[in-house]
């Protein structure tokens, strides 16, 4: 009877576990948009594209907050965010795809006609944008698409060139088109499950040697070897009996060596035990 009642149970592990049971949406982070313009758009379309990617039902976005604080915290760079950065990034926010943009053209050009004794102002507004959706794990270009959109303007309001509302419906428009491209290719975007970081190799010496190693208060083994490391900001813990501990925030972003120097406790030292 036991062994019967055993089988049943792995049988329900395995029917969870096997193709029928449904995979959660993949989990994506939007970075800020660059520009070599100065304008609002590089905070305003990110924001329009999480909405939209939202709506889809296909993705859970990374709270912009949270990716700020990481992004400040690390000194990553919207414009340097390529391989390991990407890899370090994300899995910090516990992404499986990243989200980068540029606003490649951004502007109005004004015509004006003067004939019959009246004057015609005619505004052209254009906006270009390109977004990359990046692979966590890999670092690779998932899918790349560039979006551009015009419109004409007749008038005297026309006369001030940039228009805000006009700019602001032709970034709505284009984000729509870029999340109609993600849906047409929603099988590039799969969820990973829980995110496995990519660990850093850290060689730790002590002088003196063998000295205990403690990694975010986590006991890793002793000095003179390597230690597996989570990319990110660690206090590491170099303590001998006798010794003064040697501790520090170290941020680890690729593979590194270096050497604990521990000086003697005079305290200890001079520490006498006397018995009659």
């Amino acid at each position: 009877m036991q062994s019967r009642f055993t089988l049943y149970c792995v049988l329900a592990l395995l029917c969870l576990a096997g193709p029928g049971h449904a995979a959660g949406p993949a989990t994506v982070a939007v970075v800020d948009f660059t520009s070599s313009a100065r304008t609002d758009l590089v905070r305003t379309i990110p924001d329009l594209l999480i909405d939209e990617l939202v709506n889809t039902g296909q993705f859970d976005i990374v709270e912009r907050e949270k990716l700020d604080a990481i992004r400040t915290e690390q000194n990553f760079q919207a414009s340097g965010l390529v391989g390991s950065n990407v890899a370090a990034l994300g899995a910090m926010a516990g992404a499986d795809y990243l989200v980068t943009g540029s606003i490649i053209d951004i502007g109005t050009r004004v015509d004006k006609v003067s004939a019959y004794g009246t004057t015609t102002y005619t505004a052209y507004h254009r906006l270009h944008i390109g977004v990359k959706f990046l692979d966590v794990k890999t670092g690779k270009v998932v899918l790349s698409t560039k979006k551009k959109a015009e419109r004409k303007q007749i008038g005297r309001a026309s006369r001030s060139g940039y228009n805000a509302p006009i700019f602001a419906e032709m970034a709505s428009s284009l984000v729509r088109r870029v999340v109609g491209k993600v849906k047409r290719n929603s099988e590039r975007f799969q969820p990973s499950g829980p995110a496995q970081p990519q660990l850093v190799s850290v060689s730790i010496d002590s002088q003196p040697a063998g000295a205990d190693v403690e990694i975010d208060g986590v006991f890793y083994g002793n000095a003179g070897g390597e230690f597996a490391i989570e990319p990110g900001l660690h206090q590491i813990r170099v303590s001998l009996s006798g010794h003064k501990p040697w501790e520090k925030k170290v941020m680890i972003r690729q593979p590194m060596s270096f050497t604990a120097r521990l000086s003697e406790d005079v305290e200890v030292q001079r520490l006498e035990i006397t018995t009659d």
